[in-house]
Formats: structure tokens, sequence, C-alpha cells
């Protein structure tokens, strides 16, 4: 369970690798203490918070835990909270190395929540404050193949958001059920399958990213192509978001994959994780899958 659990860290292992810098050849690193990588996601009323470690340049990491997860970036003694300003504070269950998770936290519309984590190894706490945004929009989403018969084919996906406001901003992610299964092992608790699906959608080109300055007498539509067969189920899924996590997906999107070209842009992914890297974030997201085998 905790090998396949451990996957979940996935979009944290990504953002530290996109935020590590190459060693110049001609000065000495001197070493540091590994800075908290954190990010989050709530799904079905279940808030799972996965906490690790920034990597060193210059030390050799034990990577015995997963396939691709050293055991050292994982944050596997810590205590770490949640609450709401004002109200109750909530402690979060270490499910495994790594990931803590509650299903007791009743959000609230527009209400501030601060995370705290507290290392039981080095006494070090981090933090982080986030707004929580439900999506209450009525939205539509519709699919249509303009390329290919078979093998790969080129699927356009219009979304249609109602009732925009300008200040709005919008994440919409997909995946298909093909590569959920080649990027994670689903656990058999059924309320996190979703916010698990969430996770593993949060590849860069994976990603789409809408303003809502952009909606039309309160519309707010775009549409993108993605690659598919005919035998795919879609997974879609759109969430509101604050300006400062949709800040952070475009710096992110633009780090490419696991670590950014040597020659591309350098890119400073903004955080709102204290000390550390990552983002702490409540959203709600609404889900729409397509079973491509009828259209």
């Amino acid at each position: 369970m905790k090998n396949r659990n451990v996957q979940l860290l996935l979009l944290a292992v990504i953002t530290l690798f996109a935020c590590r810098k190459p060693k110049p050849l001609d000065i000495v690193i001197p070493e540091k203490n590994n800075d908290a990588v954190v990010t989050s996601f709530a799904a079905d009323n279940v808030i799972v918070v996965s906490a690790g470690y920034s990597a060193q340049a210059l030390k050799k990491l034990d990577d015995t835990a997963a396939g691709f997860i050293p055991r050292d970036l994982l944050m596997d003694s810590a205590v770490v909270t949640i609450e709401q300003q004002g109200k109750q504070q909530y402690k979060l269950a270490k499910a495994s190395n790594g990931l803590y998770m509650s299903d007791e936290i009743k959000l609230s519309e527009r209400a501030e929540y601060k995370l705290m984590i507290t290392d039981l190894k080095t006494g070090k706490i981090t933090s982080a404050s986030t707004q929580y945004l439900p999506f209450t929009n009525e939205a539509e989403v519709k699919t249509t193949f303009i390329a290919g018969n078979g093998g790969d084919s080129l699927l356009n996906v219009h979304v249609a958001v109602n009732n925009a406001e300008a200040n709005d901003k919008y994440f919409i992610s997909y995946t298909t059920l093909e590569q959920l299964r080649k990027n994670t092992k689903l656990p058999g608790l059924a309320s996190l399958n979703k916010g698990i699906k969430s996770i593993v959608s949060f590849e860069p080109k994976k990603i789409q990213l809408i303003d809502g300055n952009k909606a039309l007498s309160g519309v707010l539509e775009h549409n993108f192509s993605i690659n598919a067969t005919r035998q795919d189920t879609i997974v879609i899924q759109i969430a509101r978001i604050d300006e400062g996590y949709y800040n952070y997906l475009a710096a992110y999107k633009r780090t490419g994959y696991l670590i950014n070209q040597l020659t591309g842009e350098p890119i400073n992914l903004p955080s709102n994780i204290k000390p550390g890297y990552g983002y702490f974030a409540l959203y709600d997201t609404k889900r729409f899958v397509f079973d491509l085998t009828k259209k």
C-alpha cells in the first residue's frame, strides 16, 4: 500500500526537479538543509497533502522507497494540520510516507485555511495559507474527433463556463484512463480515486488555463485539441482557482517535463510555502467523462 500511495507525490517531485538549478562547473555549492516541497488537493470532502524535501545537488539519494521517488525526498514523520481562520484545527492522518489526509474538514466557500507542517525529524515548521473556491458555475464540455480513424487521433475539446466573472481564474486538466493506469495504481479507497486523477493529470501540456477576462456575456469558452484513440475514455476536470495558484500553474507549465531544458527559459516557480517550494491550494472540480468508443 505504501509504494502504491507514494506515487501520489508525482506532482511534488515534478515541482522540485523543475526548481533545481544545474551546478556550475567552476563554483563550489555549499551543503544546505532540505527545504519542504508541498502540494495538495481536495476531492469529495477528502483533503490530501503531500510533503517532501527538495533535492540537494551534492547528496546521494536513497532510491529504494519507490521506482522514481527516493526515500530521502519523502517527509515520513510530520504533524500536519489545517485550520480555518478562527475555527477548529484538524490534524491530518499519515496515509503513507509523505502523504497525509483527512475526511473531517468541511470546507467553506471563500474561507481562509492555514496549513502547518512540523517535521518531527528536523523540528522545522512549514506553513501556507489559501482560500477555498468551490466550482459553482454551470459548465459544458463537448468532444469531437477532427482527424484520424484509428490509432492516435486528434480530438477537439470545447469548454464553456457560464456566469464567469472578469477576475475568475480556471484550469482545465485532462487525461485518459489508459494514461492513468500507466502512471499510477489507484488505492482501494473509492473516495480518493477522483482526487488521484487530479494529481496524475497535472503534467505539463495536460493543463489548460483560462481567464475570466475573456468571457463574453458571462460565458467563457475555450477550445483545445488532444491526442486520443477511439478506444480511450477521457477524463476532463474544470476548477476555479485563485490568482496565486493560477500564476503557479502558468509558470509550472512553462517548465516542460521533469527537468526544464538547459537551453530553455529559466523558470522560478512562485510558491506560498514558507519556507519551501510547491503550492497549497484547495479547490473543487467539476468532472466530465467521455467514452470515446461510442463516438
